[in-house]
């Protein structure tokens, strides 16, 4: 199921049970690039302030949240070094091939990577499991999810759904680093 092209309104609740109910499953997969052994997005039905309540979830693991965040963090300082990478992304203009010299944006490149690198050999920055919800969807609530796993599995997802469902879901408070794995590039 593509959800760009599915149309949330009063009867998404019954078309996803009835794609669950065929797939033998507690959830529908939502079929986009962006999904990987890091990240998953997916539909799921539970409780909402007491109603039955459609999910649109996004669950990835903390080690890929850490590495956006290392990102961000390293992005912050190329902005303040390189005052036109800051205007253009301020602008909020896409930093593509040919945006910038190409001698400034390769500068920028390094600079970046190496940034990232330090602050991950400083472990400057640290993250926890969280989720967040997003009432203010059409027809269903946003739910990303953050979790401390090695991969997003289907016995994940289902652990999380029961967990949540039932309203054991447990997020761990403890901060942490991760290195890079440099086999994975």
């Amino acid at each position: 199921m593509r959800i760009s092209e599915f149309e949330f309104d009063e009867k998404s609740i019954g078309k996803v049970k009835e794609e669950m109910k065929a797939l033998d499953s507690t959830y529908v997969i939502n079929e986009t690039d962006d999904n990987s052994d890091d990240y998953l997005e997916f539909l799921f039905v539970g409780k909402h302030n007491g109603a039955e309540m459609l999910f649109d979830a996004a669950l990835y693991t903390l080690q890929l949240h850490h590495e956006s965040e290392l990102y961000d963090e390293a992005e912050k300082q190329a902005m303040k070094r390189f005052p036109e990478y800051r205007d253009l992304v301020n602008k909020g203009i896409e930093i593509r091939e040919g945006v910038l010299p190409a001698k400034l944006e390769e500068e920028i490149g390094i600079f970046i990577t190496e940034t990232m690198l330090d602050l991950e050999e400083e472990e400057s920055v640290k993250v926890k499991e969280h989720m967040e919800l997003d009432e203010e969807l059409e027809a269903r609530v946003g739910i990303d999810v953050c979790l401390n796993v090695d991969k997003v599995t289907p016995a994940v997802v289902e652990k999380f759904i029961s967990d949540f469902n039932s309203g054991q879901l447990r997020l761990d408070p403890t901060l942490y680093s991760f290195e890079s794995d440099e086999s994975d590039d």
